[in-house]
């Protein structure tokens, strides 16, 4: 093993989880932040337009640049300065974030100017990301990558948690400039960390990565995709979350028009984190099992199926209450999926290469999700709404059922998006290389020689 080797080693023995631990304080604090503004961003726009489409609009314009900009977000983050990408990235999304609060206070502010900003942070955000998730194999122990992958989804689980209910308040109480300045502040706060430490950064090791890194973006990019079609069961897999993905994005699109038609903004963000509240406990489960759960796949299926349980049951009836314990169930899946995801990917792809894959992942996932974001606005407002309504074609059918009125026809799209789900990944099962991905697709990054080097540091 090279000097350079050892000094990598020897870094992660002394410093355990103090780099990353450090990093993702920032980056919680800047997801909190975020979590407020686009609270905020969701409220007005539904408030001023009264358009499911229109609100469906800012999904889009969160998803369709990230999936555009995804072939070379990795090639970037593979071959630049990973933490430096995080600083310059943070900068650009506070500007995209201030530019608004300036035109709000100016009273110039029109809905175009929001799409835009989002998609502006949306782009910077892809970079940040990436960088981050790719640099946590070289910040972390494999022995600690569970608990490392439990902190990461805490990071959007604090924020589903937290934002609704603190910007329903802070809303109403400093307005949306009073948002803005808070979100701002705290991508100031994130940089931080960014500064004071130093991320390690890990040599290629064969001749295949050497190539990679040498190669020019689309090449690269080219060859990453390769990389998974050697791996069917990863491809599928990524394949799996985008279809979840696509179910999360459309039951958070309907969720705030469903929710604002039984109540009102303030209420809307205390009833949100209640069910977010879910998110906590598969923090926890993933936190006390992550290091050592061997059935990753299995639990990601278990979790992707209750969660689409709770979806059905959200559309059931017109209740708060229902509602509420249906998310509950929701949200907490969702860190136990993507974090069962995020560890199999760091055990199973070289971490040379992470940020091509991670990105290529993204692109992927954000395939659906624009699409989704053009159609279901009209779907609802024009088709399904109407045909529930008290006087519509259905309130005699299916509306004795699951209810008619204002609403409904997202309580029918809730429960078609969560049985479509079920049997999709019923389907997917089924295929014997992802049920079997952990025993026969090897590690790509042997840690049983690293650990052994960790001890005798120690021991020095």
């Amino acid at each position: 093993m090279t000097d350079q080797h050892l000094s990598l080693v020897r870094t992660l023995v002394m410093s355990e989880m103090r780099v990353f631990v450090t990093i993702w304080l920032g980056q919680i604090i800047s997801k909190i932040g975020s979590g407020l503004t686009s609270f905020a961003f969701d409220v007005w726009v539904y408030q001023q337009t009264g358009s499911i489409t229109q609100f469906a609009f800012l999904t889009l314009a969160i998803t369709l640049p990230a999936f555009c900009i995804a072939p070379i977000v990795g090639g970037i983050v593979d071959r630049w300065n990973r933490q430096w990408i995080m600083v310059i990235s943070t900068i650009c999304s506070s500007i995209c974030v201030l530019t608004i609060g300036i035109l709000f206070i100016l009273g110039n502010l029109e809905i175009w100017h929001i799409y835009l900003a989002v998609a502006g942070k949306s782009i910077f955000t892809a970079f940040s990301g990436t960088a981050f998730r790719a640099s946590i194999i070289l910040m972390v122990p494999e022995n600690k990558l569970g608990r490392a992958s439990g902190f990461t989804q805490a990071t959007d689980s604090i924020a589903r948690l937290v934002c609704p209910a603190l910007g329903g308040v802070v809303l109403g109480t400093l307005h949306l400039e009073g948002v803005i300045f808070v979100d701002f502040i705290s991508f100031m706060l994130a940089i931080i960390p960014l500064l004071v430490v130093d991320i390690p950064k890990l040599p290629p090791t064969d001749d295949l990565l050497v190539d990679i890194q040498q190669t020019s973006f689309i090449s690269g990019i080219q060859q990453g995709w390769n990389y998974l079609l050697t791996r069917p069961g990863i491809l599928l897999l990524v394949l799996l979350r985008t279809l979840y993905n696509t179910t999360i994005g459309a039951a958070l699109i309907l969720v705030t028009p469903l929710l604002l038609t039984l109540t009102s903004p303030e209420s809307l963000g205390f009833v949100m984190s209640l069910a977010g509240s879910g998110m906590v406990v598969g923090i926890i489960y993933l936190a006390i099992v992550g290091d050592h759960q061997e059935n990753l796949v299995n639990l990601m299926f278990i979790s992707i199926l209750l969660g689409s349980c709770g979806l059905v049951i959200a559309g059931i009836r017109p209740s708060l209450i229902l509602l509420t314990i249906s998310g509950f169930f929701f949200s907490s899946g969702i860190p136990v999926i993507n974090g069962c995801f995020q560890i199999l990917l760091q055990r199973k792809i070289a971490p040379q290469i992470q940020g091509r894959i991670f990105s290529l992942n993204n692109m992927i996932s954000m395939l659906f999700p624009p699409l989704i974001a053009i159609a279901i606005g009209p779907l609802a407002d024009r088709v399904l709404e109407p045909l529930m309504d008290f006087d519509g074609p259905w309130s005699r059918g299916i509306g004795q059922v699951i209810g008619s009125g204002p609403g409904r026809g997202i309580g029918l799209l809730f429960i078609l998006t969560g049985l479509i789900t079920i049997l999709f990944t019923l389907i997917v099962y089924q295929y014997e290389p992802l049920r079997k991905l952990e025993t026969e697709l090897p590690n790509e990054v042997d840690f049983s020689s690293v650990n052994s080097i960790n001890h005798k540091v120690v021991d020095a």
